[in-house]
């Protein structure tokens, strides 16, 4: 059986590619699956494109189970990114001791979101009015970067009375990709839609997408 590795961060052996990550796409002399015997630590993931055989891998990112096992794949732990938020089209700088959450987890391409913006004492949209975004922390694909590709969730916290749940939508701000909720019905998430927030009151947003690279 063939054994492959990688001399540095891109170079590998045996048809091997590192991109964003590690890409197996060929076989080694033979014709024989690859051999992994080395550890991995990648924060993008594992794209296999042909057999695979791993040995002795360690570092939390992939496990094997047995010689010849299934193997159990571990993404890449949640990291933090800082979101931009529009109102109506404008740049909103939450102050007023608003508390402003953004994570993500990436696996290859695929990006899941969690964002939460929760107001302060003294928060406030000021003199912005209408339609509420959340900046992504990658750009979308060109199928994703349509107004009409609902793929999560935003919900709504008006603490006083209830939960409010809209369909996540994208939109391209200025070249940036970002998300609003709308109902059903069209109505999307703004300034005073469906509450006007005070103090403990948040928009939150729970997103699964694909990236552009």
């Amino acid at each position: 059986m063939a054994r492959c590795g990688c001399t540095g961060a891109t170079s590998c052996g045996c048809g091997v590619s590192v991109t964003n990550g590690l890409s197996l796409s060929g076989t080694g002399a033979g014709g024989d699956p690859f051999v992994l015997a080395t550890a991995i630590d990648t924060a993008r993931g594992l794209s296999f494109q042909g057999g695979l055989v791993a040995t002795d891998v360690v570092a939390g990112d992939l496990r094997h189970n047995g010689s010849s096992g299934d193997i159990e794949f571990d993404p890449a732990a949640w990291l933090s990114y800082t979101p931009t938020f529009y109102v109506g089209g404008t740049v909103f700088t939450p102050a007023g001791g608003a508390i402003i959450v953004g994570r993500y987890k990436l696996v290859g391409r695929l990006c899941i979101v969690r964002a939460r913006l929760q107001w302060g004492a003294t928060t406030s949209f000021g003199a912005l009015t209408g339609e509420i975004n959340v900046s992504l922390p990658f750009a979308a694909t060109a199928e994703m970067a349509i107004d009409s590709v609902a793929f999560g969730t935003v919900s709504i916290l008006d603490s006083a009375v209830a939960v409010f749940a809209r369909h996540a939508q994208f939109r391209n701000r200025g070249g940036v990709s970002t998300v609003y909720g709308i109902t059903e019905a069209g109505t999307v998430v703004a300034h005073n839609t469906p509450i006007t927030p005070t103090v403990g009151d948040f928009y939150s947003w729970n997103l699964t997408y694909e990236t552009i690279s």
